[in-house]
């Protein structure tokens, strides 16, 4: 755990200069088929936040996919699910599951939704952002950034959301990345 060792280090640092920032350690870990998740908890524990996603067997039955993503919520280090529903823009479908029977246990165990800012991604839709919204349900807003540029994608998921929350018709269900 060395990488735990330097964090901490920069954080003592950060606090002795008074700097109000902190350095969080954290990982994206997959959902296997049965529900669990590809890392250890004794290492999960370690960690100051643990966000798990399907990145694998897509085209399960609607009851064995929801049981899966309703069986990875009880992880006890699990805080955020990524891509809740899977869709690739123009590439695949969301995934058939009993969504608003996911939201509950999502709701129950206190866990937070992603919106992905990715334009191929784009999950959450405004749909399930406003669904999620008023069940009370918290979201982070993630550009799912894989180098540094990708970072302005962040307000495709800003958009989204607002669009979400105003409770307005998913004008993006149509596929195209809309610049407002």
């Amino acid at each position: 755990m060395e990488e735990k060792k330097l964090i901490e280090k920069i954080n003592l640092e950060l606090k002795e200069k008074k700097i109000d920032f902190k350095v969080y350690q954290g990982c994206e870990c997959n959902i296997l088929k049965d529900g669990e998740l590809d890392i250890s908890n004794e290492y999960l524990k370690e960690l100051d936040y643990v966000m798990a996603g399907i990145h694998s067997s897509f085209n399960l039955e609607k009851e064995e996919q929801t049981n899966r993503l309703i069986r990875s919520l009880d992880n006890p280090y699990l805080k955020i699910i990524t891509h809740p529903t899977g869709r690739l823009i123009n590439m695949r479908d969301s995934y058939d599951i009993d969504f608003d029977r996911f939201l509950e246990k999502v709701k129950e165990k206190n866990v937070v939704l992603e919106v992905n800012s990715s334009p191929v991604r784009l999950d959450l839709d405004s749909e399930n952002v406003l669904k999620a919204i008023n069940m009370g349900i918290k979201l982070v807003i993630n550009t799912d950034s894989h180098i540094v540029e990708q970072m302005g994608l962040m307000k495709y998921g800003v958009y989204i959301s607002r669009i979400g929350k105003a409770g307005k018709k998913n004008i993006l269900n149509t596929g195209k990345v809309l610049d407002f």
